[in-house]
């Protein structure tokens, strides 16, 4: 059975191996197929990072000692510096800066911390952020019993700090998933059915009437090009003009929708039109929505289970809409499954997807949830 796109999202956000960006995409996409925009602006603020002034979510906060560093002899020592001894004059705001320490890095850079190594006495926004105004606390900085001259004091944050950090990032996540409601509950009110079929094979008659619907509703929309003759050009209206304009094909005068032409053919010439059946008002959105997004899935690289799926839900879609009274409940699921294909994509979750793919593929579900 092919894993759905909510359960797919979910091993995503728990598996350590995948980056956290990727992972925080890829709920940002569920999150707008599940209607839920707190979540999307929520992994977009964890993948951005916070602010430096402002307030941080709690398993972002982290309490780490102060170290200071010194380099008797050319190597490296390094003391723990309690605020004690800090110069009185900054013991207030090292404290209160202390006190609101975080992590508010956006998580590609907490992730790249993780694998940077540290240089001794190396200053790093991250692992190793410096107090405020170093050169001046340290000339401040009372004289020790063990004779150290700091060359540098900073929070010494480390990478486990980080790791835990991320984690829990991780957990919040995954709560995130678990809390988003399914947008399109099953409801037996909204299904005239008598049961649901476990499988649904492709239909190619069904997908023939689906375009000819499709090419229907283009049609109710016909490009009007409005052409003016030259009275000047007409018969017995005097001296031809200089210039003249040749039309080397028809020129049609007035509205010509519906009309067929054949042109510079020889022997007999055959037409017919074939009317499709009607869309029920007020789905036409939907119809037209459907189609451009299957127009679309097949230039994109799919699996023949994703791009089989897609397919019997367009099918299912345009059989409904054009029904006398359309199956709301069985529309909405399709369009479920049909968006469900499209999430990989916008996700960048599928092969050679480019920049572009993902932004049409996000378009194409922003449309078929407003045509609804």
């Amino acid at each position: 059975m092919r894993m759905s796109h909510r359960a797919h999202v979910q091993t995503l956000v728990r598996d350590p191996a995948v980056s956290l960006v990727q992972a925080l995409n890829a709920l940002i996409v569920l999150a707008d197929e599940y209607g839920n925009p707190a979540t999307a602006a929520w992994a977009r603020q964890e993948i951005d990072g916070y602010p430096a002034v402002g307030p941080v979510p709690d398993y972002r906060k982290i309490t780490a000692p102060i170290i200071g560093a010194a380099m008797p002899s050319g190597r490296e020592v390094r003391q723990q510096v309690l605020l004690a001894d800090m110069p009185a004059s900054y013991r207030r705001e090292i404290y209160r800066l202390a006190d609101g320490l975080a992590l508010r890095q956006g998580i590609a850079t907490l992730e790249r911390a993780r694998s940077r190594p540290l240089y001794v006495a190396s200053p790093d926004p991250v692992l190793r952020p410096g107090l405020p105004d170093l050169s001046e606390l340290i000339r401040l900085m009372p004289e020790r019993a063990d004779g150290l001259t700091f060359v540098t004091l900073y929070w010494d944050i480390g990478f486990e700090r980080v790791t835990e950090v991320l984690a829990k990032i991780r957990w919040a996540a995954e709560e995130k998933v678990r809390a988003l409601a399914d947008p399109y509950p099953y409801s037996d009110d909204n299904d005239h059915s008598e049961g649901i079929s476990t499988k649904v094979t492709i239909n190619k008659r069904e997908i023939a009437r689906m375009m000819r619907d499709i090419q229907k509703e283009f049609d109710k929309h016909p490009i009007r090009v409005p052409i003016e003759s030259d009275p000047r050009a007409a018969l017995g209206a005097g001296p031809v003009p200089a210039s003249t304009t040749i039309y080397n094909g028809p020129v049609f005068h007035g509205d010509a929708n519906g009309a067929q032409l054949a042109w510079n053919n020889s022997g007999e010439i055959n037409q017919q039109q074939t009317q499709g059946d009607p869309v029920a008002p007020g789905f036409e959105p939907l119809a037209q929505a459907v189609a451009l997004v299957m127009q679309g899935l097949a230039k994109v690289e799919l699996t023949d289970a994703d791009r089989n799926d897609a397919e019997e839900a367009a099918t299912e879609i345009v059989t409904e809409v054009t029904t006398a009274q359309p199956n709301t409940g069985k529309i909405r699921r399709a369009v479920k499954v049909l968006k469900g294909a499209l999430a990989p994509i916008a996700a960048g979750l599928t092969a050679a997807t480019s920049s572009e793919v993902q932004e049409w593929a996000r378009t194409a579900i922003d449309q078929l949830g407003n045509a609804l």
